[in-house]
């Protein structure tokens, strides 16, 4: 079989079949040895079985199922074989993008979500660092069946290497991955100016996103800063200065003062939002429980419920404020609704 680039009248050449793309091992690859080919129709497929099963989902299955039925059933798909293609980042930034966008929409949020903090919500390292792991695990095995090591991927290796640090020859795939996802954690927080423990990943494994997708999904909301919190200049609630912001809503904003003084009762603090960015953020395993996973659950989800509850009545005032200028042509006060 010949892969040809440019275009060739002969159909066979030396008895050999001339082709454009063809299949290796399952991986569909072009006449530039690109699989970009494979990639889209493997992506149109689990499109598909995302739109089917959508509400099913979202309705019977908790988040931390969801994340798994993305990582068994669409991302083991995206990435078969693409460690192999590290070197090309087009190909790795598609991948990473495709499989960001489907775990984003089989949980429900919307393409507003900032995929840095998406990851970190998840405790999810990047997908590069994910595929290097693999991309080692593949060459410590062919340096045990063949003894030689492959220098195809040596510029690869020294890149992680200068990211990671020292690394033995007897590579630990296991330490470095732990070691690698945490580094990589960090770097996101630190891009979204937030300070996260070792601990934090750990945490978010063995105690979030157990209970249903409805629920659960409050701690995503509020790390992306999507749906219900976002920045502003100015907090369009009660038009303060400081903009509607975490700390501004959380901690000052007149419209939720009922929210807030059924938290500070709870969780015996008055500064709400240091008291959340403390127990998210930099958990320890010496004061996490399911106690206080349920606690800071139900605060938010409170607090969202009141959010709701503001924006109907709002909209039912604006309503009637649009009804008295339409009758009598004049100015109406928004306190007269």
């Amino acid at each position: 079989m010949y892969l040809f680039n440019s275009e060739i009248k002969w159909k066979k050449y030396l008895g050999f079949p001339i082709v454009k793309q063809y299949k290796y091992l399952g991986i569909l690859i072009n006449n530039w040895l690109n699989p970009i080919g494979g990639l889209k129709e493997t992506s149109k497929k689990i499109e598909v079985y995302i739109k089917r099963n959508r509400w099913l989902l979202k309705r019977y299955f908790s988040i931390k199922t969801l994340i798994q039925l993305c990582e068994y059933f669409q991302k083991s798909r995206m990435t078969y074989g693409a460690a192999v293609f590290l070197q090309l980042n087009t190909i790795v930034n598609y991948i990473d993008e495709v499989c960001y966008r489907f775990m984003r929409n089989i949980i429900g949020l919307g393409k507003g979500t900032p995929k840095s903090r998406f990851m970190l919500a998840i405790a999810n390292g990047s997908f590069r660092n994910t595929m290097m792991i693999r991309l080692l695990k593949v060459i410590q095995k062919y340096r045990m069946h063949f003894n030689e090591h492959p220098t195809l991927y040596n510029d690869i290796i020294n890149e992680f290497g200068k990211w990671y640090g020292e690394m033995d020859d007897n590579i630990n795939i296991n330490n470095i991955k732990k070691n690698t996802i945490i580094k990589s954690l960090k770097e996101l927080a630190e891009k979204n100016d937030i300070k996260i423990s070792d601990e934090y990943r750990k945490i978010v494994k063995k105690y979030w996103y157990k209970g249903s997708a409805l629920e659960e999904r409050c701690f995503i909301r509020y790390i992306c800063e999507t749906g219900w919190i976002n920045n502003h200049k100015k907090c369009y609630r009660c038009g303060s200065e400081e903009g509607y912001t975490k700390k501004h809503v959380l901690n000052k904003c007149p419209v939720f003062e009922l929210w807030r003084n059924r938290t500070r009762k709870k969780i015996g603090c008055n500064n709400i939002k240091l008291w959340l960015d403390r127990n998210i953020f930099k958990p320890s395993n010496k004061t996490m429980n399911d106690y206080k996973i349920k606690l800071i659950r139900g605060i938010l989800n409170d607090f969202y419920k009141d959010k709701k509850r503001y924006m109907k009545n709002h909209k039912i005032r604006h309503a009637i404020i649009k009804y008295k200028k339409s009758k009598k042509g004049g100015k109406c006060n928004l306190f007269d609704a």
